[in-house]
């Protein structure tokens, strides 16, 4: 039983960090393709939505 935790537990964190990396990715081409007046704005917007 313990050993199939601590595997679950491992394959949970792999895909953490898959996850992670994608969505990593995924904003640095966004910050690439997106002009930054934009970006500003989605920022703004996340900061008022964040309080």
């Amino acid at each position: 039983n313990l050993d199939k935790n601590v595997s679950k537990k491992k394959t949970l964190r792999k895909t953490f960090y898959f996850w992670a990396s994608i969505f990593f990715i995924l904003s640095a081409l966004h910050n690439i393709l997106i002009p930054s007046t934009i970006q500003n704005d989605v920022l703004e917007s996340k900061t008022l939505f964040s309080d």
